[in-house]
């Protein structure tokens, strides 16, 4: 079945085929004329319409010669060729008699059939040899057929226990996917066993949670590097926006001042290791704002009472140096009382600093006062505890 070989198919005369046809002696009329041609003499890429007959049905439909060459089956439609997939083998079970179907592939891989797993496992297998093995877990005597031991061997009796010899057995070391290197906590030097793919030159490896902490506290986080790092990580922080708490009372005043004054500025501008409450960008200067707290105003504490206040003192120090020394320029320091109890001397303060290029006379808004509405320097000046520590 397929292509019907003793057949005459029509032709229709073309440029590209004409010198083919004229070579088997078939006498030229004129292009487009139909004319009949042997189906075994049809050049390997003709475009004609043969005649064939389906594989399932023997029904005789007219198909396209290209693609059908090499096929082994054709069929008339796709559902002749769908149903052809269906085919199946009737058998009877060699173990029961009973009759069943199995497809074409099922029927030509097995010598025996069977009608259900059952049958399978009653039929009579004595004329295959078999081998006495003794299982290596529950060491219980069993029997393996001959073909199947010389394949692939047999040391246990059932699957259960080859997974119990296994669990015991295959573990740790003895696996053979272990892949584990020995090495020492960082901290307590305790013997662990780590991934190799975590295993690099500067790695270190801790044998729990608790050790891990103990030692970034203890001993990472007082390295240098690790400060300088933590340091330009707060500043980043700080500059992106993440920490919302900077944007207190007073620091909203005294945006509302800049605000009012048209004056461009940026908050939490970053100096590498530092944060400037506002860089005023057109004027190339930059103001602090004091909380009386934090800060330690000297109106307010006539000394430094808490630790985290002598913390921060320190740090202002070295800020005002740092900027002073990388930037060239002085901080103007507005204080949180006379932020909220006189706003209006620190709009003066701020144009006075910005009229005189951040050249005056002082810095902090607790030196000043308003005297008949002009800015006034105090005679009595006090300087801020983190000038005093400078100095000493």
């Amino acid at each position: 079945m397929g292509v019907i070989i003793n057949q005459e198919v029509e032709v229709s005369w073309a440029y590209r085929s004409k010198t083919y046809y004229i070579n088997l002696g078939i006498p030229f009329t004129s292009i487009g004329d139909i004319f009949k041609v042997p189906y075994n003499k049809l050049p390997s890429n003709a475009n004609v319409q043969v005649l064939i007959e389906c594989d399932m049905c023997g029904t005789h439909i007219f198909k396209g010669l290209q693609g059908l060459r090499d096929r082994q089956t054709t069929y008339c439609s796709t559902s002749c060729a769908h149903e052809s997939k269906k085919r199946r083998i009737s058998f009877k079970c060699d173990s029961c008699g009973k009759e069943g179907e199995k497809t074409q592939y099922q029927f030509n891989k097995h010598i025996h059939h069977f009608c259900n797993s059952e049958c399978s496992a009653n039929f009579d297998r004595s004329y295959i040899p078999k081998v006495q093995c003794v299982c290596e877990q529950c060491t219980k005597n069993y029997e393996v057929e001959q073909s199947q031991y010389n394949r692939y061997g047999s040391k246990f009796c059932s699957v259960k226990c080859r997974n119990q010899w296994e669990s015991i057995n295959k573990r740790g070391f003895n696996h053979h996917r272990y892949k584990r290197i020995p090495k020492q906590c960082s901290h307590c030097n305790t013997k662990i066993d780590v991934p190799r793919y975590k295993v690099t030159n500067d790695s270190r490896h801790f044998c729990d949670t608790s050790c891990r902490q103990q030692w970034y506290a203890e001993v990472w986080s007082q390295q240098p590097e690790w400060r300088e790092k933590s340091a330009k990580r707060a500043i980043d922080m700080l500059s992106n926006g993440s920490f919302n708490h900077t944007n207190t009372s007073c620091q909203k005043v005294v945006n509302e001042i800049l605000d009012e004054m048209s004056i461009n500025y940026e908050n939490e501008f970053p100096c590498t290791y530092y944060t400037v409450d506002n860089y005023l960008i057109d004027h190339h200067l930059m103001i602090e704002v004091m909380g009386s707290f934090w800060h330690c105003d000297p109106r307010v504490y006539e000394g430094v009472n808490h630790d985290i206040q002598a913390n921060r003192i320190i740090k202002d120090a070295t800020k005002k140096k740092y900027i002073l020394g990388k930037y060239g320029i002085k901080i103007l320091y507005l204080w949180e009382k006379d932020i909220h109890e006189n706003p209006m001397l620190c709009q003066k303060l701020v144009q006075h600093y910005i009229g005189n290029s951040g050249n005056i006379d002082n810095y902090h808004s607790y030196n000043y006062d308003i005297v008949e509405n002009n800015l006034n320097l105090k005679d009595d000046i006090m300087s801020p505890f983190f000038e005093l520590k400078v100095n000493k």
